[in-house]
């Protein structure tokens, strides 16, 4: 029973996958065709009218890409609206070990930390005049 839900699992992704490449490879062809098609076009109109059609076709998709990013802009803008915003009076409880997680450290660090440059492994020795 579990294997044969397994089988179709599996094919059901493959066929994604493959249909994902199949939607990727049509749409470079006609990616292809739209600009050859294109490029018979000027041939026939002559330099003048092609530059003007060229001209107006920039115009457009210059317009549609602004339109797209302002788009980006307020979507990006809306997710960050609906985060939470943690409490100021609410402190976190201090941890007594840090937890260590890649790179980052969470936890209390005391003492001067400055890091200036690309990352690398530096050795800071620093005395206080007090």
């Amino acid at each position: 029973m579990i294997a044969a839900c397994d089988l179709v699992l599996w094919s059901m992704m493959a066929f994604m996958a493959l249909s994902r490449r199949v939607v990727a490879w049509a749409g470079a062809v006609a990616g292809g065709v739209l600009l050859v098609g294109l490029g018979v076009v000027f041939v026939l109109v002559g330099l003048d009218k092609a530059d003007k059609i060229s001209s107006t076709l920039g115009v457009f998709i210059g317009l549609i890409g602004l339109a797209l990013s302002v788009y980006g802009v307020v979507l990006a803008r809306r997710a960050l609206a609906q985060q939470p915003t943690p409490d100021p009076e609410q402190e976190p409880e201090p941890t007594s070990e840090p937890e260590v997680s890649g790179q980052s450290v969470s936890g209390t660090v005391e003492g001067d930390n400055i890091q200036i440059g690309r990352a690398r492994d530096v050795s800071i020795d620093r005395r206080r005049s007090t």
